[in-house]
């Protein structure tokens, strides 16, 4: 039996009484690492540790993706949740968690966009100066006509882009001769992709909703612009919610099509699919587990263009005065000022709200519309009332539809009803509108037998009414071949017409087009480039009936423009005609000739470096001219579009560090994509000391007017690039220096100096 000193017996006793209070210190509290599922946690989380106990706050127990009952208090006992399993690593400091799927939580939103393309660099904004132009001339036994469309664009010189239109035309008969110049549109834009927004001032048409009528006007055009981020889907977003045990990788498929990829933790997901079109479609979600497990659950989405996703607005605003006589004069706008404002706003993924207002002198006109889809797949219902006052009196319109599709048919009704007094903007440019119009479409695809569609029309004006009925069917036969026949009947006046269209093809430049409308046949031959690609194109066709008429076109297509010269033969008079289209562009200091395009350009620079190999998004569009430059046309505006140059097109001496550039002309039009390509000069010389020793390798050398150091290889071999050449070199050696100076050898790429001594 041991026995102790009174000494120790004490310190005995004070480890016996503190090793309780030590204990219950140790378990109060630690910083664990949790793991659910096999899903570990991205920061440690305070856990209290009582009876054997793990309590953690409700907080953290739902960002980790546990389901907790409702009203929890603010801590919760792990161990006291159903279907939960709890172990504690001491050693590892790691509490792991096993939750069956009942017991897990959370919310993990997934976006179905695509993934975020390469970072490449981005083209540099170019100065344009832009003329488009179209002229035409004709020639006959009674009228000589000459006329000329130009379109002068400017970009880079200020922000945004300032346009201006005009139309000339110069008339002889026999008896008169006219001639006009008339300006058509002027106006200067700005774009904020930043904020989804385009400002205009100038000659604009109002925006409004979809059930108000649009005006000409001159003034200040301000909306919200979606098109400024085609990325961008306004579309509802059909959701889709499930939970996964263990750390999964869910795969979003649109009709085949991989449009996602996410990875989520063990807990409740939500993935919101972004339906791209219009109509029912078929999704796929791929939920795959670390375990390599598969579960795949197919939905039906349905899109319309007209409704907003939840939360997304949009709004115009148009103030100015209303445009009259446009295309006859040029300047001939109401004293009166106007103002038209729309706005659309998703109230919920079924829900989009609209409402507009008009206002001119004594005329006020506003309403409110809504597009609702009650449930996903079954169809759109919208409506709208408006009320006006005008010098007349009050007035109302009301209007609705439907719309639905889905399995390869669609349906569209829609009625619009206007009282004897309603007005509005258009009203009072002159445009009358209809007391009544009711509209019904069906359209369908049947599989093998083609494509049918029948419609009925019904208008009611002040004075007369009338009702249509259409039928037709279409179907592609294979290889080019394509027929149509359509019936049309307006029912009250008992008038009908059947018209059937045969298009034949004759390999892959020429097509053959036969159509027969009641008394009248025609035809017509035609060859043409494939996807408009330069080349000579002609045509000859033949109609007979009341008016008979013989034509012949022959015309050409290239990099400068279009220009096409025929004749036609139309009872018995005779005549000819020509015409030219195409732009004129100064692009920085450079001008081109280049055929006609509203999309932007981008100019190539290769720094002088001629017949260097272009491809525009991976596709061979042209290599470098003689100056190292070629222009690329119809960029789009707002969509970036990769420019690559093919590096084995480069002389050896040129090394190509940059073969990649987006080009997004967005604001200024036109972009320069300069790969900033530069031919380099390679020295290479051997420095040896004053007894012809070769310098210790290692040694730094400076060359004056060189930024950066080099080093002395082996045998006192020294590799320079691009040194200003008489290159002054200074080499710093353990416990000396010495200076050796090389001579300029111009017009060489590779410059071998031999052995040269440093003293």
């Amino acid at each position: 039996m041991t026995v102790y000193s009174p000494a120790a017996q004490r310190f005995l006793l004070l480890l016996c009484l503190l090793q309780p209070l030590r204990t219950e210190a140790d378990e109060k509290r630690e910083w664990l690492e949790i793991a659910l599922n096999q899903a570990v946690y991205s920061r440690l989380i305070e856990v209290d540790i009582r009876d054997g106990a793990y309590w953690i706050s409700s907080q953290d127990a739902r960002e980790i993706g546990l389901k907790l009952p409702e009203n929890s208090a603010s801590a919760i006992a792990l161990t006291s949740l159903k279907g939960v399993e709890v172990t504690y690593d001491a050693m590892n400091q790691r509490l792991t968690l096993q939750a069956s799927a009942q017991a897990l939580g959370g919310e993990q939103r997934l976006e179905s966009s695509q993934r975020e393309a390469p970072a490449y660099t981005q083209a540099e904004p170019l100065s344009s100066v832009m003329m488009a132009y179209t002229l035409n001339y004709a020639n006959s036994q009674h009228v000589k006509q000459t006329s000329a469309q130009t379109q002068f664009t400017s970009s880079g010189w200020l922000p945004g882009i300032l346009s201006s239109s005009f139309n000339a035309l110069a008339r002889e008969t026999s008896t008169a001769s006219t001639r006009h110049n008339t300006r058509l549109m002027t106006t200067w834009q700005f774009d904020s992709p930043a904020h989804l927004t385009t400002l205009s001032v100038g000659d604009n048409i109002t925006t409004g909703v979809g059930w108000s009528r649009q005006v000409r006007f001159g003034g200040i055009h301000l909306a919200r612009n979606f098109d400024l981020d085609p990325q961008l889907n306004t579309l509802p977003r059909q959701q889709y919610s499930d939970t996964v045990a263990l750390p999964s990788t869910v795969d979003l498929y649109v009709d085949g099509l991989k449009q996602s990829s996410s990875h989520v933790t063990p807990g409740q997901y939500i993935l919101e699919t972004t339906p791209t079109f219009t109509g029912m479609g078929q999704a796929q979600v791929v939920v795959t587990d670390i375990n390599g497990n598969r579960k795949t659950v197919s939905l039906d989405l349905y899109g319309t263009p007209r409704m907003l996703a939840q939360g997304l607005s949009s709004s115009s605003l148009d103030v100015g005065w209303m445009r009259k006589h446009y295309g006859t004069l040029s300047d001939d706008y109401q004293s009166s000022l106007l103002t038209d404002a729309g706005w659309r706003y998703g109230a919920t993924q079924q829900l989009t709200l609209e409402a507009h207002a008009e206002q001119q002198r004594e005329m006020y006109n506003g309403g409110l519309g809504a597009y609702w889809m009650p449930i996903n797949g079954l169809g759109v219902i919208n409506g709208f009332a408006v009320a006006s006052q005008g010098e007349e009196g009050a007035g109302t319109q009301y209007g609705g539809g439907y719309q639905w599709s889905g399995l390869g048919v669609s349906l569209a009704a829609t009625t619009t009803m206007n009282s004897a007094h309603f007005a509005d903007n258009a009203l009072l440019s002159g445009a009358m509108p209809l007391r009544r119009s009711d509209a019904v479409w069906l359209s369908g695809n049947v599989m093998r037998l083609g494509t049918f569609g029948a419609g009925l029309v019904r208008q009611n004006g002040d004075s007369q009414q009338s009702r249509y009925l259409n039928l037709s069917w279409s179907k592609s036969l294979g290889r080019g071949y394509f027929t149509s026949l359509s019936y049309t009947r307006q029912l009250k006046e008992h008038v009908q017409q059947l018209t059937f269209t045969l298009t034949v093809p004759f390999g892959r430049q020429d097509l053959l087009n036969v159509q027969a409308q009641g008394q009248n046949r025609q035809w017509n031959y035609r060859h043409q480039t494939e996807n408009n690609n330069d080349g000579w194109r002609w045509q000859v066709g033949q109609s007979s009936g009341t008016s008979g008429t013989r034509y012949a076109d022959v015309g050409n297509v290239n990099r400068w423009g279009e220009w096409h010269i025929g004749a036609n033969k139309y009872g018995s008079e005779n005549g000819w005609y020509a015409s030219n289209e195409g732009s004129v562009a100064l692009l920085g200091k450079r001008f081109f000739l280049l055929r006609r395009s509203d999309a932007g350009l981008a100019l190539v620079s290769t720094n002088g470096f001629a017949h260097v190999p272009v491809h525009l998004e991976n596709r061979l569009v042209g290599e470098t001219d003689d100056k190292g430059y070629l222009l690329l046309t119809d960029i789009p505006a707002w969509s970036s579009s990769k420019i690559t140059i093919d590096p084995l097109g480069l002389p050896p001496s040129v090394p190509a560090t940059n073969v990649d550039i987006t080009a997004l002309p967005g604001k200024t039009q036109a972009v320069l994509a300069d790969f900033g390509l530069k031919s380099t000069v390679s020295v290479v010389v051997y420095l040896h000391d004053a007894q012809g020793n070769a310098l210790p390798m290692g040694s730094r050398v400076v060359v004056r007017g060189m930024a950066g150091n080099q080093m002395v290889g082996r045998d006192g071999g020294v590799w320079l690039e691009n040194p200003p050449l008489p290159a002054e070199i200074t080499v710093f050696m353990s416990h000396k220096t010495c200076h050796v100076t090389l001579p300029p050898a111009a017009g060489r790429q590779y410059i071998q100096y031999g052995v040269q001594k440093c003293g």
